[in-house]
This record gives C-alpha cells, sequence and structure tokens, in this order.
C-alpha cells in the first residue's frame, strides 16, 4: 500500500494526513506543510535565477548588440517546462469536489461500488475507511513511477486528488488522470441510482 500525503514515498500510510482530513474536507485541499513548501522553493528557484539573468543580461550589462535580446528569448524557451511546472504545483493541492446528496457512510459505498466496476483494486486504512487508493501500474520502463489517486467521502461531497510516487524530483511530471476520473464519477452518479441498489445501506433519511 502506498502512502497518502502527495510526493511522498515508503509503504505505510502517514498518521499525518489522517489527522489533516479535517483540513482537506474544510478546504478542499492539501496544507501547507515542510513538504510542499519545500517542493515549491525548489521550483521557484530556476524561475527566479531566470530573471535575475535576464535582468543582468538586459539592464545591467549595456546591450551593445542584439545577442543579450536572443539569448533572452533562448533561455525563456529553454525555461517555459519550469515556469508552467511552477503554475501548476498550486492547482496539484487542490481536490476535485463532486457534490452528492449523501453523507459520508453511504458516500463510502458509492466510491467503493463505483471503483468495483472499474474493475480496480481499492486500498482502505481500518483508521480512515473515508479514504479510499487506487495505484496505476508503472508509468516508466526504467523506474517504478506510479500514479495514486485518493478519493475521499465525506458529508455531501466526495474529493478526489492523485500524485505519483517517485523516488526523484520532477520539474515537469507526468499528467494526472484524476480529473478523468472525476468526470467518469460525475456521469455515473447522473445514471446510477444507489437507491435501487441492494449493496447500499443508508443510515440517514432524506
Amino acid at each position: 500500500m502506498k502512502s497518502l500525503p502527495p510526493y511522498s514515498e515508503g509503504p505505510q500510510w502517514n498518521k499525518k494526513l489522517i489527522e489533516d482530513l479535517a483540513y482537506i474536507k474544510k478546504h478542499k485541499r492539501y496544507p501547507l506543510n515542510k513538504r510542499t513548501r519545500t517542493i515549491l522553493v525548489l521550483k521557484l528557484i530556476p524561475a527566479v535565477f531566470l530573471v535575475a539573468l535576464i535582468l543582468w543580461l538586459n539592464v545591467i550589462v549595456p546591450a551593445t548588440t542584439h545577442k543579450n535580446l536572443y539569448f533572452t528569448y533562448f533561455l525563456t524557451i529553454l525555461y517555459i517546462p519550469t515556469i508552467v511546472s511552477l503554475f501548476r504545483y498550486p492547482k496539484t493541492l487542490k481536490f476535485i469536489n463532486i457534490p452528492t446528496p449523501f453523507f459520508s457512510y453511504e458516500n463510502q459505498q458509492i466510491i467503493e461500488k463505483f471503483l468495483e466496476i472499474q474493475n480496480l483494486i481499492i486500498y482502505r486504512h481500518p483508521n480512515a475507511p473515508d479514504v479510499f487508493q487506487i495505484v496505476s501500474k508503472s508509468m516508466n520502463n526504467r523506474k517504478d513511477i506510479r500514479e495514486v489517486m485518493i478519493f475521499i467521502a465525506d458529508d455531501k461531497q466526495i474529493l478526489i486528488n492523485s500524485h505519483f510516487t517517485t523516488s526523484g524530483f520532477s520539474l515537469m511530471p507526468a499528467t494526472r488522470h484524476y480529473e478523468i476520473m472525476g468526470k467518469k464519477l460525475k456521469e455515473w452518479l447522473t445514471i446510477y441510482n444507489p437507491n435501487n441498489d441492494p449493496d447500499i445501506v443508508f443510515t440517514n433519511k432524506f
């Protein structure tokens, strides 16, 4: 079983996430911590270096020819992946919110039913029954990189996010598929009636 926090590694579930579930359910994103701040700083360093170098070439150093301008264009193109990654990072911390008319226990059953229909292996922790994980096959032939998708069953909503398990740092990580899965779940909920499913046990009257 892979660990739940974004960009984390190791086989154990992180107890800190269980403590942070209330925050995630309220704010629909991971809380900022040492790990997420470190990643943000690592992404900021190349961007700050690029800005400083451009200022040095075009402001501090007298530009007698167009070479500095051409070199600036070259650096900007070279650093496009870094800049894109920097702007994409805050989005990776946010969960997709799928509203439902049900409470947490019913949403747990709905998530489990949906993932079973998708023929996916589900991981759950006994101390966090409202959190589901599915793990993809390796996405790289040379090293083990997998996408871990997280589903959280809350009252009146289902939250979805994903991250990659990797031992290295990547400025341009692979495309995550949690938005596609969220869209599939939304479409499935429009045609699926849990009231007619004997596997769904309601604990509340609506």
